[in-house]
C-alpha cells in the first residue's frame, strides 16, 4: 500500500510532501548564501514525444516532472533531484529514459545523473535513497542471520534435550532391569553391582529397591 503524503504549500507553490517542501526551504536558504543559483521547481523534461503510430492512432508525449533543478557554484555542475519515501515503479521507468537521454546521451548530457534524495529524522538530514536501501538490505540480512544463530542454538538446545532424555531412559531401562535380577536372586558382577548402586543413587526415586 502507497504511503500517505501530506501536501503543502509554500511561497505560493504546491508540494507533494513536507519532505519535499523542507528541501525546498533548504534550497532557498542556500540559494540565499549563493551556494546554489537557477533554482526551478517541478521542471518537465521531455522523455518521449507525441507521435501516431501505424494505425495513425495519437500517442501524448511523456514528460519527467523533475522537483527541483539548479546549478551548484560549489561542484560547479547541474543537479536534478527528486525528493522521495519510496520509488515507485513508473518512477523507475522514467528515471531511466531520464538518464538515458539527458545523462548517458553525449549528444545531450546535462547531468550525472537524477539524484532521489529520503529525508531522515533521525540525521535531520537528506541522503540518497540508494544509500538507504543498502543500509536497510544490511540490517535485513544481518536481522535474518541473528534469526538463524538463535534458532540455530534454540535447535541445538532441544537436540540436547532429546539426547539427555533419550540417555535418561536408558539409564533407567537398565536400572531397573538390574534390579529385576537381583529380584529373581541372581548375583551382579561387581561391574554390574557398580553400575546399580551408580544409577541408584542417580534415580532415588524411580522404583522399588530390592537391596539397599
Amino acid at each position: 500500500m502507497r504511503p500517505f503524503y501530506k501536501k503543502v504549500v509554500i511561497d505560493n507553490i504546491k508540494f507533494d510532501s513536507e519532505d519535499e517542501g523542507r528541501y525546498y526551504q533548504l534550497l532557498k536558504e542556500r540559494e540565499s548564501k549563493g551556494e546554489i543559483k537557477n533554482l526551478e521547481i517541478h521542471k518537465p523534461f521531455l522523455l518521449i514525444p507525441e507521435y501516431f503510430d501505424k494505425l495513425n492512432n495519437k500517442h501524448n508525449a511523456l514528460y519527467y516532472e523533475a522537483d527541483f533543478v539548479y546549478f551548484d557554484t560549489k561542484d560547479n555542475k547541474k543537479h536534478v533531484v527528486d525528493v522521495k519515501g519510496f520509488e515507485e515503479e513508473h518512477f523507475k521507468i522514467k528515471k531511466k529514459i531520464f538518464e538515458y537521454i539527458y545523462c548517458y546521451d553525449d549528444n545531450n548530457f546535462q547531468y550525472d545523473e537524477l539524484e532521489v534524495l529520503t529525508y531522515r529524522k533521525t540525521l535531520n538530514s537528506f541522503v540518497p535513497l540508494k544509500d538507504v536501501k543498502k543500509l536497510m538490505k544490511t540490517k535485513r540480512k544481518q536481522l535474518i542471520e541473528e534469526k538463524n544463530y538463535y534458532k540455530n542454538i534454540v535447535l541445538k538446545q532441544e537436540h540436547q534435550k532429546k539426547i539427555e532424555e533419550n540417555k535418561k531412559k536408558r539409564e533407567i531401562s537398565r536400572l531397573k532391569e538390574l534390579n529385576n535380577l537381583l529380584l529373581n536372586g541372581n548375583k551382579l558382577t561387581k561391574q554390574q553391582k557398580n553400575r546399580y548402586f551408580e544409577l541408584k543413587e542417580k534415580y532415588p526415586n524411580e522404583i522399588l529397591w530390592s537391596i539397599k
